[in-house]
């Protein structure tokens, strides 16, 4: 099979987006079929390259002028590759490339392959327009169902959870050293930002500080939030407070934490709590979009409201206090992990594939 994945760019900056590219760009490489990934480039270029995956430049520019020139450029692309599926990753490249197989169509040189978009982000404005595709692949049920009051028609929506275990970009949890964080620590993975409910975290962690003095809080991701990262530096307890910027190997931090807490505000289905399951670290999240499917409706982790930063906070004071309760929720996040691997995750998407390329017949 020949596939083409679109994107904006291939920057190795923790973005969600670009790893799932990346890591479903090197699984179908190892598999055997052929394939070409089309972005403007960034950091992960070397490292699909050394799969075999060939790689072209083009920038999906949204003004207008840059519009046409990356349409030109794209169906020159894929002219030349002549690809099966056509799989877009951002709401651009989903654009163009219908426009790009619209065109033909109407020039009676009809493209023979099939649109394939994932909707990662169904919030965003435009998400809609990801439904121009012929398969529009939602990474949670949450957002399948979203999408589906969007209006996109049940045949066209599909589903497949995103998964990380086995990713070519870094070392497997159990290879990598802990860092050493202190007693007791509170490891927050992602952009410290509004909508990852970083501010949530400061305010359940000024309630607990008293009560634990040996308790820490690092966050372990891109600054994104200038303001609560100077708000937080002014609390009597600021100085346990700890930003350390994009880590692209997490589980130094995972493996020494005491409880990995998430609390978005929207998250359709983060790819960081299939990094905490790997490393066997208890999970506390919030109860929205596709967080609870990924800990088993709460089976597998402990589930607060949305910007609930008090009820956050009974939550950890409750696993610092149980060492039987952090046990418990240490296994339950191990188990059944098998199907966050990239492995199924490109798999799934295969079948998504040639569900499509049967249509095409």
């Amino acid at each position: 099979m020949r596939i083409a994945h679109l994107l904006s760019e291939l920057c190795d900056t923790g973005n969600g987006i670009v790893n799932v590219a990346v890591d479903l760009a090197c699984m179908q490489a190892a598999d055997g079929h052929e394939v070409m990934v089309i972005s403007s480039g960034g950091g992960y270029v070397e490292l699909v390259e050394t799969f075999g995956v060939q790689h072209r430049m083009l920038r999906f520019d949204r003004r207008p002028g840059s519009l046409r020139t990356a349409r030109h450029g794209l169906k020159t692309l894929l002219a030349e590759f002549e690809p099966d599926i056509v799989h877009s990753h951002t709401l651009t490249p989903a654009l163009l490339s219908y426009l790009v197989r619209f065109e033909s169509t109407v020039k009676r040189r009809a493209a023979d392959y099939r649109l394939v978009t994932t909707v990662h982000n169904e919030y965003q404005r435009g998400a809609l327009l990801m439904g121009l595709s012929d398969a529009t692949v939602s990474v949670s049920d949450a957002v399948s169902q979203a999408m589906a009051k969007r209006g996109i028609p049940a045949p066209r929506r599909k589903m497949v959870h995103n998964g990380t275990i086995g990713t070519p970009r870094r070392r497997p949890a159990a290879e990598v050293p802990a860092m050493s964080l202190g007693d007791r620590s509170i490891v927050v993975l992602g952009a410290v930002s509004e909508r990852k409910g970083a501010d949530v975290v400061v305010a359940a962690f000024e309630r607990l500080a008293s009560e634990f003095p040996d308790l820490s809080v690092w966050f372990v991701g891109n600054q994104d939030w200038q303001e609560v990262v100077t708000r937080a530096a002014e609390l009597s307890c600021g100085d346990r407070i700890h930003f350390v910027g994009l880590e692209r190997e997490p589980a130094k931090y995972l493996n020494a934490a005491t409880v990995m807490v998430l609390a978005s505000r929207r998250d359709p289905y983060p790819l960081v709590v299939s990094e905490a399951r790997e490393a066997g670290v208890p999970i506390i999240a919030s109860a929205v979009d596709g967080i609870p499917e990924a800990l088993d409706g709460g089976d597998s982790g402990l589930l607060f409201p949305v910007g609930d930063s008090a009820e956050l906070a009974n939550l950890i004071r409750r696993v610092l206090q149980s060492p039987e309760l952090r046990r418990d929720l240490a296994e339950k996040s191990r188990q059944g992990i098998e199907r966050f691997s990239v492995d199924r995750m490109s798999a799934d998407y295969i079948d998504v594939y040639l569900e499509q390329l049967a249509l095409r017949c």
